[in-house]
């Protein structure tokens, strides 16, 4: 099977995702409250630089397969959460997926945005990027909480609005900051098939 056939199979899988939580999740996801208060932001959010071994449109295509093996799977942190995604532009080498607690489905979203070795974005279209073809790529992901409000709560895009001023902390009792642990179980999964080697990441009060 492909990447491609892969990546294609993973788009057309629907995680039981209640509706209510599938209408509000692209508002939550646009507005995302939960990152708008600097120093807040940072107790519920992770990013890390990688350089990568591969060509951006691998990579991107890899990390689709990534998220449908945690999705098939009950592995780690990632394994428990309902997960979709919900946008993949090859053309520019970005990908965003919602990542839903099991039960509440507090909404989360992991974002990556592949760049070829000269910054640029994506390399989808390049002809030199074909079957057996090597490189180096580089890519920024990050993990956040978008609400102290879950999904399913109706009007939860509005209710997280009024309390983007609370400090709450993404926490998981197994695995402790959620944001991180998702970062850290991609990167490993991933490095089953391509080296990545981290080049930069958030700490204290930084973003990426």
């Amino acid at each position: 099977m492909t990447y491609e056939s892969m990546a294609d199979a993973t788009e057309d899988k629907k995680p039981s995702i209640s509706c209510v939580s599938r209408y509000q999740a692209p508002v939550q996801a646009f507005l995302r409250p939960g990152a708008w208060i600097p120093g807040y932001r940072n107790i519920r959010y992770h990013a890390e630089k990688w350089t990568l071994k591969s060509t951006p449109r691998k990579a991107l295509l890899l990390f689709v397969d990534t998220i449908k093996h945690f999705q098939d799977g009950s592995e780690g942190l990632m394994g428990r959460e309902k997960m979709s995604i919900a946008r993949t532009d090859k053309d520019k080498g970005f990908v965003q997926v919602y990542c839903f607690t099991a039960k509440a489905e507090w909404l989360d979203i992991v974002e990556i945005q592949f760049m070829d070795e000269a910054g640029g974005k994506g390399d989808a279209k390049k002809p030199e990027d074909v079957e057996g073809e090597s490189g180096t790529c580089h890519a920024i992901i990050r993990s956040f909480s978008t609400g102290f409000v879950p999904t399913i709560v109706p009007l939860a895009p509005l209710c997280n609005i009024l309390c983007c001023w609370l400090p709450f902390a993404g926490n998981d009792p197994e695995v402790g900051f959620t944001a991180n642990t998702r970062v850290m179980q991609v990167r490993e999964q991933m490095q089953k098939s391509v080296d990545i080697s981290v080049v930069e990441e958030t700490s204290g009060c930084s973003t990426l």
